[in-house]
This record gives structure tokens, C-alpha cells and sequence, in this order.
């Protein structure tokens, strides 16, 4: 359908979530009600997080996440970038910018009823977690890649600076990495094959 890769990226851009039986029916009428949601998510974060999944595990648009790890603090906020990649304009993001040199990075994000995903934005996206989050669940790590992530524990208590989380996934890697997933929030922390902490959450504003 010529209609699949509109409507994918609207859909990554937190614009449209389709119908309830998930169909999106793009050869229908858009109503005036439609095409202002369209509109005001398309430009406000806030209306943008209405649209999220429903226990989902994406981090909230409209918070400000603070981790600290190996490389020093990273402060990550959705917010709206005039700068182009690619030759395309960034719009939308997740800048994730280092308190220590200052230096910034950009990265998206997306979840839908199959999975959570991230990656640079006109890049490479990987799974960060497989829908539906059980003991055993495997996934790819990347498309053709020969790295797997595997659901190894639920409810797992996970102590940050932040507070102690006491219902975390643990998703381990054949890289031998493990990383700590919370509802609303994302990854938490994450441990590398020698157990040093590589990250993990700080403050949420």
C-alpha cells in the first residue's frame, strides 16, 4: 500500500494511533476533530504523550531524565530541533546532551503493541524490549544482526540514585550486558559483562 510508509511515520512521530481494532484507514475522510489532534500533537509534546501506549514502557515526552554513568551525566529532553541529518530536518527528538563536555546527541523513539524501539533518527533503530514483555521472550538485537536480548526476570528490584525500583525487566544480552526497563520510563540501568554500572537513572524532572 502507498499509504505504509506515511502512516508509519506518522505513527513513530506520535501524531496518529489509528483505531481502536488497529487499522488506520487511510483512504477515509478526515474529520475537523481528527485533524486538529493531527495538528497539536504534530507541534506540542504534551499532546504528543496523550497518544502513548497504555503501560507501555517508552519514556514520557513531556519529563526530563538525568543519568550518570561511565562517559558522566547526560541530561535527555523531547524537544523540538531545527537542525537536519541527512539532508532531513530532525523536528522532534530525544537530545541526550553530556553535562561534562557538552556534547549532544540525538535519538528517537517508538512503541507500538510488537515492541519498543530506538536509534538515530534516518538510521539504524534497535529493540529495546519485545511485546509481550515474558520470561524467555528473544528478539534480534538489530535487524540482521547476530546479537540477541533475551527477557531473563520480571518484577526485579533495581537500586538507582533516582529511588529502588522494585518492578523492572531485566533483558540480557549474548553481549553479556544487562539492562533494567520500567513502565513510563525506559531503560534504568544498565550493567556491562564486568558488572560495572555503564548507566543508570539519576533525577526525573
Amino acid at each position: 500500500m502507498k499509504a505504509n510508509d506515511s502512516i508509519r511515520f506518522l505513527a513513530g512521530a506520535s501524531i496518529t494511533t489509528g483505531y481502536a481494532n488497529g487499522s488506520f484507514k487511510p483512504y477515509d475522510s478526515v474529520t475537523r476533530e481528527q485533524f486538529s489532534a493531527f495538528l497539536a500533537r504534530g507541534l506540542i509534546p504534551v499532546y504528543k504523550q496523550k497518544t502513548a501506549m497504555p503501560g507501555g514502557y517508552a519514556a514520557n515526552m513531556t519529563k526530563q531524565y538525568t543519568f550518570r554513568g561511565s562517559a558522566g551525566e547526560t541530561i535527555h529532553t523531547y524537544k523540538y530541533v531545527d537542525k537536519k541529518m541527512v539532508g532531513k530536518n530532525l523536528g522532534f527528538v530525544w537530545e541526550s546532551k553530556n553535562v561534562n563536555n557538552g556534547s549532544t546527541d540525538y535519538y528517537s523513539q517508538s512503541e507500538n503493541k510488537d515492541a519498543l524501539t530506538s536509534g538515530q533518527p534516518y538510521s539504524h533503530s534497535y529493540i529495546d524490549l519485545k511485546y509481550p514483555i515474558k520470561v524467555g521472550q528473544s528478539w534480534p538485537l538489530e535487524l540482521n544482526g547476530d546479537h540477541t536480548s533475551t527477557i531473563t526476570k520480571m518484577n526485579v528490584t533495581v537500586k538507582t540514585p533516582y529511588k529502588i525500583f522494585t518492578n523492572a525487566v531485566e533483558v540480557s544480552s549474548t553481549r553479556k550486558y544487562k539492562m533494567y526497563y520500567v513502565q513510563g520510563i525506559r531503560n534504568v540501568k544498565t550493567i556491562d559483562p564486568s558488572g560495572k554500572v555503564v548507566s543508570e537513572l539519576k533525577s526525573i524532572k
